[in-house]
């Protein structure tokens, strides 16, 4: 993992992925203090079991990535956050097959996709997305442009393999 790169005034590598059907997973990534939150927002999602915390159809799967930032800007900001999950699949089929549920740094200032950054400071936030069709013998991709809203069909832009994703049931 560990792969660089950067987009306007942010360099970025991600540092650590999982896939899981388990939304209880989410819990031991995300500080103590957004627990009630995450319970709030996990709560909503109408594809998960309420009793287990597991993703009803069997071929879905979670993806927690965890994004390292350094903000180079000269002025603090609110980013939106506009990050979709790309597969690969075994006939070098490009698709779009996940979105962005949410950020844990979001929850400081009680949003779902939005990051508020301080200049020359480094943060580490787990994304959380949730993918349909999942493969284990799919490669998967996070946009490297979190801030470039278009059509999933026809981005063109830097995509960031996710090269040592960890299953964790």
């Amino acid at each position: 993992m560990n792969e660089k790169y950067s987009f306007g005034s942010c360099e970025c590598a991600i540092t650590q992925a999982y896939v899981t059907s388990n939304s209880n997973y989410f819990y031991t990534l995300v500080n103590e203090n957004y627990h009630n939150i995450l319970s709030d927002e996990i709560s909503k999602q109408r594809d998960i079991s309420k009793e287990t915390g597991k993703l009803i159809d069997d071929t879905s799967r979670f993806f927690c990535v965890k994004v390292h930032m350094k903000y180079t800007g000269k002025e603090a900001m609110t980013m939106d956050i506009y990050s979709t999950i790309f597969s690969k699949d075994t006939n070098n089929e490009i698709l779009f097959l996940g979105f962005l549920m949410f950020i844990d740094k979001s929850f400081s200032i009680h949003k779902l996709d939005n990051i508020y950054l301080e200049p020359n400071e480094e943060y580490d936030m787990w994304f959380f997305y949730n993918l349909s069709n999942y493969s284990s013998d799919n490669t998967y991709y996070v946009k490297g442009n979190f801030q470039n809203y278009n059509d999933n069909n026809s981005y063109n832009g830097y995509l960031i393999e996710l090269n040592d994703l960890t299953e964790i049931d």
